[in-house]
């Protein structure tokens, strides 16, 4: 292939044809969504390439501990936080960074030789909402020094949002979240809109979600809402590559 000046060399291999989606390889089942593992052996490593289908939720990655926000609002979450490859002896093995992202299709290199036995173990998934939104409220901006108590809760779909208090340190203005995730569905990551820039950290001390904004941005009053959040959607998806081979 040409691009520009540059000559870039590259290889098609031949791909097998199919009449339906879970006949390009072993597959797992749950929550509505499906997902295809295509294992391929390569020298010191094995690459999985996955696929997924969900005629409902729109899902956005895989199990991938660096690609986490969970720890915003929920730093104590007691998952697996990387999908894993499991041997018949129990052993894991977690994947390198893998070369691409994509709600059709990633590919993940795991430091392992193949083998028979290997299952590919997904936690979860990530799964986006783009069109949920919550109710907007005002906020009076308190005094420097003072804190009020706000006590609002907004609906984010069937994940909750109370807005505890705010509170005003000279320049900077701080409010105080919880988020209530459902038992199978945490939430990971949510757009706060109704000013510019904001900053955030899980405050240990009183076991809230801190947002802090700057005063100018605040006002004397200022609007917040909440949209488009993403979570983990806590599920059974392993995979087992020797599936295939049994009759």
């Amino acid at each position: 292939m040409i691009l520009g000046d540059l000559e870039i060399s590259f290889a098609l291999d031949k791909t097998k044809e199919v009449e339906d989606f879970l006949q390009l390889g072993p597959y797992a089942e749950d929550k509505g969504i499906s997902i295809v593992a295509i294992k391929k052996p390569l020298e010191d490593k094995l690459m999985i390439s996955l696929l997924n289908r969900s005629e409902e939720k729109f899902l956005v990655d895989y199990p991938f501990e660096k690609n986490l926000m969970s720890s915003v609002w929920n730093p104590t979450l007691n998952i697996e936080k990387t999908m894993y490859l499991i041997d018949k002896d129990g052993n894991k093995t977690y994947p390198t960074i893998p070369t691409s992202f994509g709600s059709l299709m990633s590919d993940f290199y795991f430091p392992t030789v193949d083998r028979e036995g290997l299952k590919l173990v997904l936690p979860y998934v990530k799964v986006y909402y783009p069109n949920l939104k919550t109710k907007k409220i005002r906020i009076q901006t308190p005094k420097d020094g003072e804190i009020e108590s706000i006590n609002k809760t907004l609906n984010l779909g069937d994940i909750v949002i109370n807005i505890i208090d705010v509170r005003r340190d000279e320049d900077e203005v701080i409010i105080s979240l919880k988020a209530n995730s459902l038992e199978d569905e945490i939430l990971d990551n949510v757009r706060i809109r109704g000013f510019d820039g904001y900053g955030m950290w899980f405050n240990e001390d009183t076991g809230y979600t801190e947002v802090f904004i700057d005063k100018e941005d605040a006002g004397k009053r200022f609007s917040i809402y909440f949209e488009s959040p993403t979570t983990l959607l806590l599920g059974d998806w392993e995979i087992d590559f020797d599936s295939l081979l049994r009759p």
